[in-house]
This record gives structure tokens, sequence and C-alpha cells, in this order.
């Protein structure tokens, strides 16, 4: 028997080997069951306001679609319709819509001073080149040329590098 006394001296648990567990722990199980109730309680309040919210901003989505007439979210929007013909003056003889035929122009020069980017365009008018001068945040933008092709402006582009290194092609 002394034996297996000694082995069990080894262990924490010699004195006692079959007794119950320490009366703490089973308050700290408690005190844990306790908190878990009131996380899930704070889960619960959550899903349910993020619920009502999301349906909220449905109904009112609705409402707001009766009322103007108007879509509000880009994904909502039904297929687009065809275009309102233009005015009598614009169009063909088929009274299909003329497309403007000015898609691209080529930006040669950018100004902090509106007087100085209208200078740059009357140089280049002078020159015989059809400038236009527009703003763009708090630059004034000088741009040459209306072209239908992006390579109809690549033809130009080639000539205006050599006094303007830094022109690009964009869309109007």
């Amino acid at each position: 028997m002394e034996k297996e006394f000694s082995q069990l001296e080894l262990f924490s648990q010699a004195k006692g080997y079959n007794q119950e567990k320490n009366p703490a722990s089973k308050a700290f199980i408690s005190y844990i069951s306790k908190y878990e109730k009131a996380v899930l309680i704070v889960i619960a309040f959550l899903i349910t306001g993020i619920a009502s919210f999301s349906l909220g901003v449905k109904k009112g989505k609705s409402y707001i679609l009766l009322k103007t007439g108007s879509q509000l979210d880009i994904a909502d929007k039904p297929e687009p319709a065809l275009p309102a013909p233009l005015p009598k003056e614009q169009t063909s003889i088929k009274d299909e819509p003329v497309r403007p035929a000015q898609n691209y122009t080529i930006q040669v020069a950018s100004f902090l001073n509106k007087t100085n980017a209208q200078k740059e365009a009357d140089s280049l008018k002078r020159r015989g080149l059809s400038a236009l001068v527009f703003s763009k945040g708090k630059f004034c933008i000088v741009c040459v040329g209306n072209f239908v092709k992006r390579e109809e402006a690549e033809l130009l582009l080639s000539k205006l590098r050599k006094q303007y290194q830094d022109c690009r092609i964009r869309r109007l």
C-alpha cells in the first residue's frame, strides 16, 4: 500500500483523489453564464436593430419612388429608355437624333489664372486652331480641337507635342 501512496504524492490531486472541485469554481461558472446571457441579449438587440433599419431604408426608398417618380439607386433603375428626340433643327430627315460629333479634344495647358489661359487660347486661335478654355476645379484648362475619333486627335497631337510636351488627348 505504501508504494501506491508514494506514487500518488507525485500528483497534485493526491489528497482526496475522488473529491469534488473547489466550490469557488462553481461560482465562477455561474458568473460566466450570467455574462453570456447579457452578451446574447446585446447581440439579439443589434440584429433586431440592423434588420429594422434595413427594412426602414427599403420602405423609405419605395415611398420616395412613389412620391417623386424617380430612382435613387443605380442598381434599381430599369433599362434606359430611348433618348428623347432633339428639337427639330437638330434632327435629320429620318427624325433620328443627331449625336454631337465632338468626342475628343487635346489638352495643351492648364493655368491657375484664367487670364493666362485665355491669352494662350488666343495665341492658338491666331495659329488657326480652334481653342477653348474651361474650368476644372481650381484650374483653367486650354484645349484644342473637337474630334469624333481618337485617331484624328492623335494626328494633331504629334504636331502639338513640339511646343507642348505634356499635351494629351481627353474626352469632352
